[in-house]
C-alpha cells in the first residue's frame, strides 16, 4: 500500500505540474487516472461487491464507506474534475494507511505473546533427560529447566531454587524468587540457577497459549459503542446517498447555480460523509486498551467486558485469597482438652486431602511442631464446601471448620468466645467439641491503596467472606471497605451478589473454585491469580496475585470507553458541521478531502492513547 500511494503522489504531483505549466492535457488526465487506479481498485472492486448485495437481498450490506468513495470519484470524473477524482482516492488510502498502521501496532502484544511459547521442552524420564517437543509433555511429566530457558509449560517446582523474570506475563518489572512448591507459568524466564518442575497443564492449556486466544479473539463480541456504530452506519450511509442525490439531482431546480455546480456540491457532501473515522477508531480504541491490559498482566476477553467494567458501579470482593494471601499463620491454639501439639496434630490430619489455604496452614503448623510425624492417610475426609471437614477412620470421626459445622452436627458443649481477631477453625472429635485455634492471614501489598482509588472514582465496595464476623470485620475496617458480610456459604455470596445487580453495573472479585458461580453470575467477574475453573468463569483474569492491578485495568477500562466517546462526538459533530458548509457552497473539493482525512487520523491518534501502559 505504501508504495502504491508514494508513485500515486508522484503522478498526482506530476499531473498538477503539467496542467500548471498547459502542457498536453491528455498527458495530466493519464497521470491523474493512472494514479486514481493504483490507489483506488480495491476500493472500487469493494464498493461493487458491496452493491452485488442488492441481488442478494442484503440490503442492509450495499452501502459502506468504499460505495461512497466510488460513487464521489466517478462524478468527479463525469464532471472533468479528473484531478480531483485522483485526490480524493490518494488522500482517502492515506488515510487508510496511517488507519491499518495504527491497528498493527495495537497488535503487537499478540505477535509478542505468539512469538514467546517455546517449541520444546526437557523431559526428564528415568534420570534423563531429553529435549522433546513442548506438546508433547502430558501434565504430571517432570521437565528441567536452566538459567536462559523460557518455561514452556504451566508447571510446579519439585526440587531447586531460582529468579525468573515473570515481565513477559505479569507486567512485573522485577525478577521473582520461586522455590519448591511454587507455580511458573509458560512464558517465564530462568534468569539463573537449575529447577525440576512437574507439568501442570499441557501446552495448548497453558497461561501462555490462553492469553494469546484470549487476545487473539477479544474483538469478537463487540462493545455497546461499537454495535452503536454499526447499527450508525447501516442507516447513516444509505441517508448520505438520498441526500447528495437531492442536493445533485432536485436542488438545482429550487435554487440558482445549474446542475454542475450542485451536483459537484453533492460529490464535495459525499467525501465529507465517508464514515471510516467511526468505524476504525472506535473498535481500535478497546482493542489498543485491551493489549495495554494485556502487557500489565491483565486479560480482558472482549471489547464489551472492557465497556462494562469502565460503568461499574460497585466492586464485590471474596476475601481469603483476594484481598488476603490465603497464607494463615497459627497465632494460638484455644483447648483445655487437648495439648497444642495434638490439637493441631488432629486438625491437620482432618483436613489434609483438602486443597483450601486453611487446611495448608494447618499442615504446615503441623510439620513445624512435629516434623518426625508425616499425615497419613488414615481418615477418609469428606470437604464440605462453605463449613469445613468430616474425616473418619475406623474408630475415630473428626469435624474441623466453622462455628456453623459445629452447630449443625450437634457438637455437644460447643461453646466458645474469642476476642482476638483471625479466622477461627474448631475441633470436635467423636461429637465432643475439643477447642478451637485462631489463625492469622495477612493482607495484600497494595489491596489499601487498591480500595481508596476506587473509593476515589466513586466506586460502592463490598466484601462477601465464609470467614467469621470478628475478622471479617478487621479486615473491612483496616481496608476501608464500605459494607461486608460474614460467615457465608458459597451460595449465600451468589444471593448476596445477585441482591446487588439491581443498583447498578457490578464487578466480582474473587480467586478460588468457590468463586466461580459468582464471577460468571457478575455483570464483570474479574479472577486474581486463578487457575482452572475460576478462571473460565471470569471475564477479566488478572494472571498474578498483584491486587494493584485490578485499579490499573479500571483505570483502563475508563480511559478506552472516554476515547471511544471522544472519537464519535468529534467525528460526528465536524462531519455534519463541514457537510453542511459543504452543501451551501462554502467548502470545496480540496477541503472535503483534508477534512475527511484530518478527522480520521486525529480519532486513530486519539484512540493509540488507549493503549498506553
Amino acid at each position: 500500500m505504501l508504495k502504491r500511494i508514494v508513485i500515486s503522489l508522484f503522478l498526482l504531483i506530476f499531473g498538477f505540474v503539467l496542467s500548471y505549466f498547459n502542457f498536453n492535457e491528455l498527458y495530466s488526465k493519464i497521470s491523474f487516472l493512472i494514479a486514481f487506479i493504483l490507489c483506488g481498485y480495491s476500493v472500487v472492486f469493494a464498493g461493487l461487491k458491496s452493491l452485488a448485495n442488492i441481488f442478494k437481498g442484503r440490503f442492509s450490506k450495499i452501502f459502506d464507506e468504499n460505495v461512497l468513495m466510488s460513487i464521489a470519484c466517478f462524478g468527479a470524473f463525469a464532471l472533468g474534475e479528473w484531478a480531483e477524482a485522483a485526490a480524493i482516492m490518494v488522500f482517502y488510502m492515506i488515510g487508510e494507511y496511517f488507519n491499518d498502521l495504527a491497528i498493527t501496532r495495537s497488535k503487537d502484544a499478540i505477535k509478542e505473546l505468539v512469538a514467546l511459547r517455546p517449541r520444546t521442552a526437557l523431559l526428564l524420564k528415568e534420570g534423563i533427560c531429553q529435549e522433546v517437543l513442548a506438546s508433547e509433555v502430558k501434565i504430571g511429566d517432570e521437565i528441567e529447566l536452566r538459567a536462559g530457558m523460557r518455561v514452556a509449560l504451566d508447571s510446579e517446582v519439585i526440587s531447586g531454587k531460582a529468579f525468573v523474570d515473570t515481565s513477559a506475563i505479569t507486567g512485573e518489572s522485577l525478577p521473582r524468587e520461586v522455590k519448591t512448591g511454587d507455580i511458573l507459568l509458560a512464558g517465564f524466564v530462568l534468569k539463573d540457577g537449575t529447577l525440576r518442575a512437574k507439568a501442570s497443564a499441557c501446552e495448548s492449556q497453558s497461561a501462555l497459549a490462553r492469553i494469546s486466544k484470549l487476545i487473539e479473539h477479544a474483538s469478537a463480541n463487540k462493545s455497546p459503542h461499537e454495535r452503536f456504530i454499526s447499527r450508525f452506519a447501516r442507516v447513516y450511509t444509505p441517508v448520505v446517498v438520498i441526500l447528495a442525490g437531492l442536493i445533485a439531482f432536485i436542488l438545482p431546480f429550487i435554487f440558482d447555480g445549474g446542475f454542475e455546480v450542485w451536483a459537484n456540491r453533492a460529490l464535495i457532501f459525499l467525501v465529507i460523509s465517508c464514515p471510516c473515522a467511526l468505524v476504525i477508531s472506535v473498535p481500535l480504541a478497546f482493542f489498543a486498551g485491551i493489549g495495554a491490559a494485556s502487557k500489565s498482566g491483565i486479560l480482558i476477553r472482549s471489547s464489551a467486558v472492557l465497556s462494562t467494567l469502565a460503568r461499574s458501579k460497585s466492586f464485590i470482593f471474596d476475601k481469603t485469597g483476594t484481598l488476603t494471601k490465603g497464607v494463615f499463620n497459627l497465632n494460638l491454639v484455644c483447648s483445655d482438652k487437648l495439648s497444642d501439639k495434638d490439637f493441631i496434630a488432629h486438625a491437620a490430619h482432618a483436613t489434609s486431602s483438602s486443597n483450601h489455604p486453611v487446611a495448608k496452614s494447618l499442615g504446615a503448623a503441623h510439620a513445624k511442631m512435629q516434623p518426625d510425624c508425616k499425615l497419613c492417610g488414615k481418615y477418609e475426609c469428606n470437604e464440605l464446601s462453605g463449613l469445613g471437614v468430616r474425616a473418619k477412620s475406623n474408630s475415630d470421626e473428626l469435624l474441623a471448620g466453622n462455628a456453623k459445622l459445629m452447630k449443625d452436627c450437634s457438637i455437644s458443649d460447643f461453646e466458645y468466645s474469642c476476642e482476638h481477631e483471625g479466622s477461627i477453625i474448631h475441633l470436635a472429635l467423636n461429637g465432643r467439641y475439643k477447642g478451637h485455634a485462631l489463625l492469622g492471614d495477612e493482607l495484600k501489598s497494595g489491596a489499601k491503596e487498591m480500595i481508596e482509588g476506587l473509593k476515589n472514582a466513586g466506586i460502592n465496595t463490598l466484601m462477601l467472606t465464609g470467614d467469621n464476623e470478628i475478622a471479617a470485620k478487621a479486615v473491612a475496617k483496616e481496608l476501608g471497605i464500605d459494607r461486608f458480610y460474614a460467615g457465608l456459604l458459597p451460595e449465600q455470596k451468589l444471593e448476596l451478589l445477585e441482591r446487588e445487580l439491581g443498583g447498578g453495573v457490578v464487578a466480582f472479585v474473587g480467586d478460588g473454585i468457590n468463586d466461580a458461580a459468582a464471577l460468571a453470575r457478575a455483570d464483570v467477574g474479574i479472577a486474581i491469580n486463578a487457575q482452572d475453573v475460576a478462571a473460565s468463569a471470569a471475564d477479566v483474569v488478572i494472571i498474578n496475585s498483584d491486587i494493584r492491578a485490578l485499579s490499573k485495568a479500571f483505570d483502563i477500562a475508563k480511559r478506552s470507553r472516554g476515547i471511544a466517546w471522544e472519537n464519535i462526538t468529534f467525528a460526528l459533530g465536524s462531519k455534519i458541521v463541514i457537510m453542511v458548509l459543504g452543501a451551501v457552497g462554502l467548502a470545496g473539493i480540496w477541503a472535503a478531502v483534508f477534512a475527511d482525512v484530518g478527522v480520521s487520523l486525529l480519532c486513530v491518534l486519539n484512540a493509540i492513547r488507549a493503549g498506553r501502559k
